[in-house]
């Protein structure tokens, strides 16, 4: 039975070895190792990195196997698609926004479209900006800025925290920022594949299925007065959110 490679083309310098007259590859094994943002691909025996010609071949579940994305394939449209956990936002302005102010802080959650498309990658960001004259010591346990999701039939997911509390000082207007990632998609995909007991692989788990979805944001903090503030006394919580739908 004939196996098929997915195979994603990398260019790199080297010499290869040669394509003969009849156009027909003569592809042999890359022994060498490859490192994609510092991590080391892993290898498979059965679908070994090949190389022709200074263009080497490896396959996309390598890719997927590191923290680089998650290849997902649908054999529909015969499309692969290879989504990264990070953030995509380069450049954006507000089309939708909220925010939520207390003494301390002002709390910004930001959208620049309140529809997106199926598989387009959410341009989500949220600001937390100082409102005090005085510089603030914040204790608070790691990310200071937590994105959630709700669906359209309340089912909920957080980004997960740190327990261990961090402090740093927030001087006056300072302004911190954080954005959007597919890793909370891909939460939300993990809970809602548990909960209707699918086996299948998930599918572009990283972005969020068509649907109705509030996207918020909370920061949980206290203003530390000592180095041995209870962050279980006097913590302080503020939240906002926006609707977004994805067709």
């Amino acid at each position: 039975m004939k196996r098929k490679l997915v195979l994603l083309c990398l260019m790199l310098f080297m010499i290869g070895s040669t394509v003969s007259a009849t156009n027909e590859w003569t592809l042999t094994p890359f022994k060498g190792k490859l490192v994609w943002n510092g991590v080391e691909l892993p290898r498979d025996q059965d679908m070994p990195y090949l190389h022709n010609n200074g263009t080497v071949y490896i396959p996309i579940r390598s890719l997927s196997e590191t923290s680089a994305g998650i290849a997902s394939y649908d054999a529909g449209t015969k499309s692969i698609y290879f989504d990264t956990f990070g953030s995509s936002i380069s450049q954006a302005s507000s089309a939708i926004y909220k925010q939520a102010a207390n003494e301390h802080v002002t709390l910004r959650i930001n959208s620049d479209q309140d529809i997106y498309q199926s598989g387009e990658p959410l341009s989500i960001w949220a600001t937390l900006e100082s409102n005090s004259s005085s510089t603030l010591d914040l204790s608070y346990t790691l990310p200071l800025m937590k994105f959630y999701i709700e669906d359209q039939d309340g089912m909920s997911v957080t980004a997960p925290y740190a327990p261990k509390p961090q402090t740093r000082s927030f001087k006056p207007d300072e302004q911190t920022i954080q954005l959007w990632d597919g890793s909370l998609a891909y939460q939300y995909a993990r809970a809602q594949s548990e909960l209707l007991e699918e086996s299948s692989p998930l599918f572009r788990p990283l972005h969020l299925p068509p649907g109705h979805y509030i996207i918020g944001v909370e920061s949980q903090y206290m203003i530390a007065k000592n180095d041995n503030a209870n962050l279980n006394a006097d913590m302080t919580e503020i939240s906002v959110s926006i609707p977004i739908v994805i067709e």
